[in-house]
C-alpha cells in the first residue's frame, strides 16, 4: 500500500474489485474526516451523492489552501517593510552611557 502510494498511483499491485473498494474507502474516510462522523453514515446514500458529496470537500479543501498561500504571500509583503530595520541598532533609554551626552545636549538648548 505504501508503495502504491508514494508512487503516485503509477504502481497498482491491486485487483480490479480491491481497488473499488479501496476508492470508495478513500471516499468516505475523506467525507467522514471532514465532516467528524463515522465514514459508514454514508452507506446508505446513493453512490452519486457521496461521490458528489467527496468532490465538494475536495473543492473546499483545495480552496482553502489556494486562500492559505494567498495569506501567506500578503503576510510576507505585509511585513516585509517591518524588518527593513533588522540589524539596525535601537536607541532606548537603557543605552544610559550614549545617552546622557544627547540629553544633556538636548536639554541645553533649552
Amino acid at each position: 500500500m505504501l508503495s502504491f502510494l508514494e508512487s503516485g498511483g503509477e504502481k497498482n499491485p491491486f485487483t480490479a474489485k480491491q481497488t473499488a473498494l479501496l476508492s470508495m474507502q478513500t471516499v468516505t474516510f475523506v467525507l467522514g474526516s471532514h465532516f467528524n462522523c463515522p465514514p459508514h453514515s454514508w452507506d446508505d446514500l446513493p453512490a452519486d451523492r457521496v461521490y458528489l458529496d467527496y468532490l465538494f470537500v475536495m473543492a473546499t479543501k483545495e480552496i482553502e489552501s489556494k486562500e492559505q498561500e494567498k495569506a501567506l504571500k500578503e503576510s510576507k509583503r505585509y511585513n516585509a517593510k517591518s524588518n527593513q530595520n533588522k540589524g539596525r541598532p535601537l536607541r532606548t533609554t537603557s543605552d544610559a552611557a550614549e545617552l546622557d551626552d544627547f540629553f544633556d545636549r538636548i536639554n541645553s538648548e533649552y
